[in-house]
């Protein structure tokens, strides 16, 4: 799974991860998060500039 195939999707979508985000790096174009699955495990997800988390 690479990062910027990840997107933010809704309580709906039958195909998710849930977690808690740890860091959001805003990059103007880009926006990094990082998060902390269920597991322990860390996933980082690269979504557009224009993404809040």
């Amino acid at each position: 799974m690479r990062p910027e195939n990840l997107r933010v999707g809704t309580k709906e979508d039958k195909n998710k991860l849930t977690g808690r985000v740890d860091v959001a790096e805003m990059l103007g174009s880009t926006t990094n998060i990082y998060i902390t699955m269920k597991n322990g495990a860390k996933v980082v997800a690269a979504l557009p500039g224009d993404v809040r988390a």
